[in-house]
């Protein structure tokens, strides 16, 4: 298999910064004064990037071979408007896919991978500067196994990647700038499957051990990037009824947990983990009449107790406020 993709895209970025009233955040007063405001970054970029890109999938007795390599061409142009210069960056990479599996009879399928990555990367840092292309390398092992007794799937990997330039939030609050080298070290556990007629089950952990191996901060070696989690998972559960009045009715919810963070470089102001609940309601319409075969309404919660929580903080005192309670209703037709 073998093709051409091409891609371009733009961005336009006003960063604006000044003095505002007190903010008693006990008794707060909104709508106070705030300002000046001075402009310290007002810049324009755009990104185009083209790719020619190879692969070959392998089968000869149990074993299933994947090789595969891509060429990416970059161009990106940034104006600083403060300063009426223009910048040009261009680039070009082959990255490269290499995938090992051997399937037993008794459905056990080990495997190991190899791949790298080359991403260009949209912003610019406090100076104005644009970013450099951020390149990765990622080795990976891991066990597959799909039982014959059940219909289910269960995976489990160890992974190790590197990568260079990968941005994260800088000294200036507001800004990221780019790390040497981040290393990602993990485990990932997953399991799906229906185990017992019409009840489907899935679970996921991954445990990430990730520092920064390489920086122009010296202080910032052995460290933990800011709000990245130690470790993250879900569980989730689904019943389809199939017969009496409940027919064509699916309910469903689980868990979604993420594990602590640091907020600083030094790895000193540590943010929280969280866990939220979602919850799912699906009927089959034809249930109702057989005019309605393939239509499907549906009803999906998040954070079904609106619970009040941070994803992330950085820069010492940045937090963002995880999403409240969302509902969406949906009716979904297939043909």
């Amino acid at each position: 298999m073998t093709g051409l993709d091409y891609q371009t895209g733009g961005s336009n970025w006003r960063y604006r910064f000044g003095p505002a009233t007190a903010l008693n955040v006990v008794a707060p007063r909104y709508d106070q004064p705030a300002g000046p405001l001075a402009t310290i970054i007002d810049s324009k970029q755009d990104l185009s990037q083209a790719g020619l890109y190879l692969q070959d999938q392998i089968k000869f007795g149990g074993f299933r071979l994947t090789l595969g390599a891509q060429h990416d061409w970059t161009e990106q142009s940034t104006l600083n408007r403060l300063t009426g210069t223009k910048q040009s960056q261009t680039s070009d990479k082959t990255s490269y896919r290499a995938g090992l599996l051997y399937l037993f009879d008794n459905g056990l399928a080990p495997y190991v991978s190899y791949s790298t990555s080359f991403e260009p990367v949209i912003g610019v840092d406090a100076t104005g500067a644009p970013f450099r292309p951020r390149t990765g390398e990622q080795y990976e092992a891991g066990l597959k196994y799909q039982p014959g007794f059940m219909n289910a799937l269960l995976t489990f990997s160890a992974f190790d990647i590197r990568q260079e330039n990968v941005l994260t939030p800088g000294a200036v609050p507001g800004f990221s700038v780019q790390q040497g080298e981040v290393s990602s070290r993990g485990l990932e556990f997953e399991a799906r499957g229906e185990v017992v007629d019409g009840l489907d089950i899935i679970a996921a952990l991954t445990v990430l051990d990730t520092e920064v191996t390489r920086s122009p901060a010296a202080t910032m070696i052995g460290k933990r990037p800011q709000a990245v989690p130690n470790q993250f998972g879900s569980l989730w559960a689904n019943y389809r009824f199939s017969s009496g009045p409940l027919a064509g009715l699916s309910l469903g919810g689980g868990v979604r947990f993420v594990g602590a963070s640091f907020a600083d470089d030094a790895n000193t102001i540590r943010t929280p983990g969280y866990a939220v609940v979602d919850a799912a309601i699906r009927y089959d319409l034809a249930r109702l009449h057989a005019s309605l075969t393939g239509a499907e309404a549906t009803l999906n919660v998040s954070n079904l107790f609106d619970k009040d929580y941070y994803t992330s903080c950085s820069s010492n005192f940045y937090c963002q406020f995880g999403a409240g309670r969302e509902v969406l209703a949906g009716l979904r037709y297939r043909w």
